[in-house]
């Protein structure tokens, strides 16, 4: 093919695809309702309220096109929007100091299990927020499915629930370790961050395979203290220092993992506090839902580490061998689509080292202790768990594929 035709093929393409950024644009504008729902929004808003959203600009609705109406919460409001190319995302509009946190957080994060951010920007008082759009279930929409279909406790569901605790923790990590850019000492600037809404209602399960976790409106420095009402996070996962008002700490959130660890596991939970407990947290006496909760949740702690033994045992003898075969296969036949045949032999090598690290690894045993150890400030290293997640990383297709089907046979 010559230069003249492969000119022309291009031209044709680019042709072809700003006929369809035309017809999107056409079609966002004839279905375009967004003035009719922000109005609608405004209207229900006091005075002064009314006055920071104002300033929202009006070309901001151009740019991103209201879809649909999602939730109104402590931190704002959140629409489904579309941008130019017609793809979702999530808008979230609210006062500048409720988002401000989550606009930092997520703009100090890159990480697969983390939702993106897209954009953020300050108006005034207001502040506005593009975040990405999962398409999927949260994980108390599977959970509630799952129980009713009777598919708690069985090994898929155990293996299921074990990789998404891996991700998240995968995910925490990252949160509590971010780092910016280098300040005038030399050192890294400090961005960790403690989420501190740990509920399943935040964990997405997208149809595609992968797992994200969502909503960083309450999340807080490391070592801060809370400035905002007491009850701004989800009873039963609360841990301690939050109820009490405690500097926010990274066990914080390993606390509210376990807790949904047990519930996920056991298909919800009975609700062990009562409306006088709620009320008492309030006015600073939450020592009688405290006891509560850990009476609940500490005799719970030991049916973990069998259920991960058990998971553990089914990934290593039947997922791990099959994938680092599958790699190695695809390698053997395939050198010149890995590098060519030049060191052949040794990424082979590799490749069995990493699947012998893999069998080694105490997967169960650590997993465990990483959920245990808030409950009784006992030290885990969360970063060598993680690297053994990293290990495992041949599982990780497998799980995705299996997710996307999963969610299809159990929704």
């Amino acid at each position: 093919m010559n230069k003249k035709e492969q000119e022309k093929i291009a031209d044709f393409q680019l042709a072809r695809l700003n006929r369809k950024v035309k017809g999107l644009q056409e079609e966002l504008e004839a279905n375009n309702q967004h003035s009719d729902l922000w109005q609608n929004f405004l209207n229900e808003l006091t005075p002064e309220n009314k006055k920071i959203y104002e300033e929202v600009p009006p070309y901001l609705f151009k740019l991103y096109r209201l879809d649909k109406y999602l939730a109104k919460g402590g931190q704002g409001i959140t629409f489904l929007v579309k941008d130019g190319m017609g793809r979702n995302a999530l808008l979230k509009i609210g006062e500048y100091n409720s988002l401000k946190n989550e606009y930092i957080a997520l703009n100090s994060i890159k990480s697969p299990n983390i939702i993106s951010l897209y954009m953020g920007e300050r108006f005034g008082k207001a502040m506005v927020l593009v975040e990405e759009f999962v398409s999927g279930i949260n994980l108390g929409q599977l959970i509630n499915k799952a129980k009713g279909q009777k598919w708690i406790s069985s090994d898929s569901y155990n293996i299921f629930a074990t990789m998404i605790f891996m991700q998240i923790i995968t995910a925490l990590e990252s949160i509590h370790n971010s780092k910016g850019e280098f300040q005038a000492d030399g050192k890294l600037q400090d961005r960790s961050f403690v989420h501190r809404d740990i509920k399943p209602e935040n964990i997405m399960l997208g149809y595609d395979g992968t797992t994200k976790l969502i909503d960083f409106g309450l999340a807080q420095k490391i070592g801060d203290t809370q400035t905002r009402q007491v009850m701004g996070f989800s009873l039963p996962f609360a841990s301690p220092n939050q109820i009490k008002n405690k500097p926010h700490q990274i066990q914080d959130d390993y606390y509210s993992l376990t807790c949904l660890a047990i519930i996920m596991l056991e298909g919800g939970h009975e609700r062990f506090y009562l409306k006088e407990d709620v009320q008492n947290i309030l006015n600073g006496n939450p020592e009688d839902f405290l006891n509560k909760q850990f009476q609940y949740f500490v005799p719970r702690l030991d049916k973990l580490l069998p259920i991960f033994q058990r998971a553990e045992l089914i990934l290593k003898t039947k997922f791990v061998p099959r994938n680092f075969k599958d790699s190695i296969k695809a390698i053997s036949e395939n050198p010149h689509l890995y590098g060519g045949e030049k060191n052949l032999k040794e990424r082979l090598l590799l490749i069995e080292k990493y699947q012998a690290e893999a069998r080694n690894f105490p997967l169960a045993e650590e997993l465990y202790n990483a959920l245990t150890s808030p409950f009784f400030n006992t030290f885990c290293d969360i970063s060598h768990l993680v690297k053994g997640f990293q290990i495992h990383r041949f599982m990780h297709q497998e799980f995705m594929a299996r997710q996307t089907y999963l969610l299809k046979t159990k929704s």
